[in-house]
């Protein structure tokens, strides 16, 4: 758990200073296989999320039993922060229907929500237009949220 978190909190500090992340944001915890960014997710920390993406976390990455970030972030604990954590999680190129070893994914509903987005979907298609790999901010005045919106319009 310490190093996990550690590296989170190292992750949003240099990235706040304005630096790039020197620790590496895919440890895991020794008893579950659990990410910085699953934990940063599960608790819903947007800051944390946005610092450990950026910081080229594994979007994608499986604890043990299956789980990823992205079905932390959804789980039933609804808390400040849990729609922002879904949204950068599936604008990080995060794949909703990923399942875990129990056969579950995210919900059908969220994954649903996530597919029929029309920005989400924009998104995505200017992602791959823009070769843009790993997480990259949709911010207002970007190369990557001028062309979302673009593409959003049609």
């Amino acid at each position: 758990t310490f190093l996990a978190v550690s590296a989170s909190t190292v992750a949003l500090n240099e990235l706040a200073a304005g630096s790039t992340c020197s620790a590496d944001p895919n440890v895991r915890m020794a008893y579950d296989g659990a990410s910085a960014l699953t934990i940063a997710a599960e608790h819903h920390h947007v800051e944390a999320v946005k610092a450990l993406l950026a910081g080229g976390a594994s979007v994608d990455a499986r604890q043990d039993d299956g789980q990823t970030a992205l079905m932390a972030a959804s789980g039933i604990r609804k808390r400040q922060g849990q729609r922002e954590c879904v949204r950068l999680l599936l604008g990080g190129s995060a794949d909703p229907a990923l399942k875990n070893k129990y056969g579950k994914i995210v919900s059908k509903k969220k994954s649903l929500l996530g597919k029929q987005s029309p920005w989400i979907a924009a998104v995505q298609k200017a992602r791959k237009e823009l070769k843009i790999k790993g997480f990259a901010v949709v911010k207002k005045g970007t190369p990557l949220y001028k062309k979302a919106k673009e593409l959003y319009s049609q």
